[in-house]
């Protein structure tokens, strides 16, 4: 499809189709091919957030599976500071633009499961708390004004870092219960750091037999029904830090 959009000059949407195709080839684990098509793509409009946020998750994952560590929690980092400046023509940022969460999630993804440094685990911390402060934000946007699937993707990021912590019993029920709304929520798995099978792994080695258990508890409940789930998780939360 892309030669045939470039011949009818619709260049944006050439770009977010080589940026997907990249996206496809990073997944299949074909890093030279991403690689290649992320060349080809260049560099999106600043108006084309899309490929823009694609692009850049898709470099920060490329530098992941090449174990460039550093390199990639850096790229992660850019990618977040660059979709948190986007703005439109009167129009206030509310911390829910999907471009926004999903850089965010990514960012705390890659923070827990890669910063292997003090000051790398220190910024997974800050990141945490800003992921809940936009957890926030979700339990109570208005029901028209909510991506379901992005926002799950935020459930799963601090769910992978409450499953990583100290090992307290109450931060390891929390962190089961996040990832079963993040699953009840149709979260977004566009992303290698978001697959299910390593946070189920991740889920079974901080809480042996707990997950299928909430699964269970959450099936089929769509995510509108399971927001009061994640007020009360959060208050809960909120009960626990300040104890």
């Amino acid at each position: 499809a892309v030669p045939l959009l470039e011949r009818l000059h619709a260049t944006e949407d050439a770009v977010s189709m080589r940026a997907s195709v990249a996206l496809a080839a990073l997944r299949e684990g074909d890093l030279d091919r991403a690689e290649r098509f992320l060349a080809e793509a260049g560099e999106p409009a600043p108006t084309d957030m899309t490929a823009g946020l694609v692009i850049a998750q898709v470099r920060a994952e490329l530098l992941l599976a090449r174990k460039e560590f550093d390199a990639a929690l850096a790229a992660f980092e850019t990618s977040l500071a660059a979709m948190r400046s986007v703005r439109f023509g009167g129009v206030s940022a509310t911390g829910l633009e999907p471009w926004s969460l999903i850089a965010l999630s990514a960012d705390l993804a890659a923070h827990v499961r890669h910063g292997h440094t003090r000051a790398q685990q220190r910024r997974a911390d800050e990141l945490s708390d800003e992921m809940l402060a936009s957890l926030h934000l979700v339990a109570a946007a208005p029901e028209g004004g909510l991506d379901y699937p992005v926002a799950g993707m935020a459930l799963a990021a601090q769910a992978m870092w409450l499953l990583s912590g100290d090992g307290r019993a109450e931060r390891g029920e929390a962190g089961i219960r996040m990832l079963g709304l993040a699953r009840g929520f149709g979260y977004n798995r566009w992303f290698p750091l978001m697959e299910w099978a390593p946070l189920e792994e991740l889920a079974a080695r901080a809480v042996p037999g707990r997950l299928p258990v909430v699964l269970a508890e959450y099936d089929g409940r769509p995510g509108r029904e399971l927001r009061p789930e994640l007020a009360g998780l959060l208050r809960s939360l909120e009960v626990t830090s300040s104890g």
